[in-house]
């Protein structure tokens, strides 16, 4: 049972950091003043013809800049070409469909967890329906306890509730 739970908890943190950087909105003027002298930048993405999304790997940040009309599309992509970074042109009409890493995490790991939940709590419900319990009561607390506070009561229960009787 203590594998299990230690997994559990190993799983959520592990998909719980899976997020994308948010990005940094700056306007076009700081972001060729401050950040394209300072930073180093991996790739751009110019999405619409009317935002860039600028990635840098030190500091690893991302930055949106919204574009105003075609003289700062022109200046960013002039700077971006200069500079040989790879620009990637987005439309978004056609994508979107297309879903996050953090929808198909949710998608796919939503019904996995509930069957993770049901288990646990199969198996400590049968736990304490056999075990014996000298004031009788203590059972129907301990059920209560695990059915309306489910994380909180499988712990009190495993590491409390199990050694309390023997």
């Amino acid at each position: 049972m203590k594998k299990h739970l230690f997994s559990l908890v190993a799983l959520l943190l592990l998909f719980g950091s899976c997020t994308k950087n948010k990005p940094t909105t700056i306007s076009l003027e700081e972001f060729m003043t401050t950040i394209a002298a300072n930073t180093v930048i991996n790739t751009a993405e110019i999405i619409n013809q009317n935002k860039a999304l600028i990635y840098t790997s030190s500091p690893e940040k991302v930055y949106a800049i919204p574009l105003k009309n075609g003289s700062d599309l022109h200046r960013i992509q002039e700077y971006l070409v200069l500079n040989e970074i790879t620009i990637n042109s987005i439309d978004k009409a056609h994508h979107t469909n297309s879903l996050s890493m953090a929808s198909l995490l949710l998608v796919f790991m939503t019904p996995l967890l509930y069957v993770m939940y049901a288990l646990v709590l199969f198996f400590v419900l049968k736990n304490i329906v056999r075990q014996e319990f000298h004031p009788q009561s203590d059972k129907l607390v301990w059920v209560i306890l695990v059915l309306f506070a489910p994380f909180i009561g499988f712990l009190l229960y495993y590491f409390y509730g199990r050694k309390i009787n023997k």
